[in-house]
């Protein structure tokens, strides 16, 4: 685990950089701000403390089916255009518990992680642009850059998870990252199946999914 301080100033100031199961994390921690007062809402049109110097524009709602990708609906809790793609912004307000560089390994939840980037994937397929995948919990903000093989495994499993949910519509990301987990967890970590380099683009860190889902 490598800490990142090194960035220019429309870039995020990441603390920590690991793998888990597959998926490059970023972590960044705010030690004075309160963790709602980020100004992350749908609404938010102005700078934001997640991208210091950075101005984004927040999308229109796509109307009240979400965004949907075949089987999949995703309704992240905001979707903004950063660059040449997008970010997905998901904000887990019932998680209280600060994070920092020595606990979040623990206080990090891989369910709420693979259910973000399934979010991510659903906008992603919706609005057929590369999306990031973000997460807001408590004064933590997490990147999440998948591999090629989580992602495949993700969306190669939505029809399984719809019939084993029993649902006879869409499933959500809860459902779809529940029912993937455990082949997630089992999947080898090879060499050349890794996400992009960390140096990569902000907006270019994750590849989009929608050559897979719509294949």
């Amino acid at each position: 685990m490598d800490a990142d301080t090194s960035t220019e100033p429309d870039e995020i100031a990441w603390h920590v950089q690991a793998e888990i199961l597959g998926v490059h994390v970023r972590a960044h921690f705010e030690t004075s701000a309160p963790a709602d007062a980020a100004g992350t809402g749908s609404g938010a049109t102005g700078p934001i403390a997640i991208l210091p110097g950075a101005v984004l524009k927040s999308l229109r709602e796509p109307g009240s089916s979400g965004y949907v990708v075949g089987d999949l609906q995703a309704y992240p809790d905001a979707v903004f255009e950063h660059g040449a793609g997008l970010i997905s912004l998901t904000q887990r307000t019932g998680e209280r518990e600060s994070h920092d560089e020595q606990n979040w390994r623990k206080r990090l939840r891989v369910d709420a992680m693979f259910q973000c980037i399934v979010t991510a994937m659903a906008v992603s397929g919706h609005t057929q642009r590369p999306t990031v995948p973000l997460m807001r919990v408590a004064n933590a903000l997490y990147q999440f850059a998948p591999s090629p093989a989580v992602l495949e495994c993700l969306a190669s499993h939505i029809a399984a998870a719809r019939h084993y949910a029993g649902e006879p519509g869409r499933i959500g990301p809860q459902q779809l990252a529940a029912f993937c987990e455990p082949r997630l967890r089992a999947l080898p970590v090879t060499a050349g199946d890794g996400p992009v380099s960390p140096g990569a683009d902000f907006a270019d860190t994750v590849p989009s999914a929608t050559a897979v889902l719509t294949r």
